[in-house]
């Protein structure tokens, strides 16, 4: 993640903001009034493997795709390659290919798409950008629509709660995803800079 040039302590709030996001999917699928991922408008991936989770898809825009997994996302654009960035330490790995629909269930199964890895570009973060933009959206639809009753006790549940220093309240979390993609778009274009 060095291309972002962020400082160590916005590294740190992304990646548990990350996480957090990730832990309030997972409850959003369970949820037993329904699962909030196909009532945004996503497509479920059933796996084909009992043991394995389903993935979701959804249509970002006309030439932007996402793909969820408990594990990471994949962002994938038909001109702007595809962008894999994984739960743990928000990892990220950009190919200049578009892989549009990955058929994955667990990580291993991207391998052949993430062999021949390239080094990031602007590409690389208009993906990256779109993606936090599309969970900011989300995330203020959930507000929207259920407020932050419906949130709060996901996140009072959320297992890292006590060993992350950054987690961000139910009424925030969309706020905060527009704030980390700002914080990225001026770090790196602070980077650029530097370099130019």
């Amino acid at each position: 993640m060095r291309w972002l040039g962020l400082s160590g302590s916005d590294k740190r709030k992304l990646e548990e903001l990350f996480d957090q996001q990730m832990w309030c999917w997972g409850c959003d699928v369970r949820r037993e009034a329904g699962n909030l991922l196909l009532a945004y408008g996503g497509v479920r991936l059933p796996s084909p493997e009992p043991r394995l989770r389903s993935a979701y898809h959804f249509i970002v825009y006309p030439s932007c795709e996402l793909t969820l997994w408990g594990w990471g996302v994949w962002a994938a654009a038909e001109k702007g390659g595809s962008l894999f960035i994984r739960r743990a330490r928000f990892a990220m790995v950009w190919r200049a290919e578009a892989h549009r629909t990955p058929r994955a269930w667990c990580e291993r199964d991207l391998a052949p798409l993430l062999a021949d890895a390239q080094p990031a570009d602007e590409r690389a973060l208009s993906l990256l950008q779109a993606a936090l933009s599309w969970i900011a959206d989300y995330e203020n639809w959930i507000a929207d629509q259920f407020g932050s009753a419906y949130r709060a006790p996901i996140l009072q549940a959320y297992p890292q709660r006590q060993r992350c220093k950054n987690v961000i309240a139910a009424d925030g979390m969309a706020a905060a995803w527009r704030e980390m993609n700002d914080i990225i778009r001026s770090s790196v274009f602070n980077q650029t800079e530097k370099q130019g």
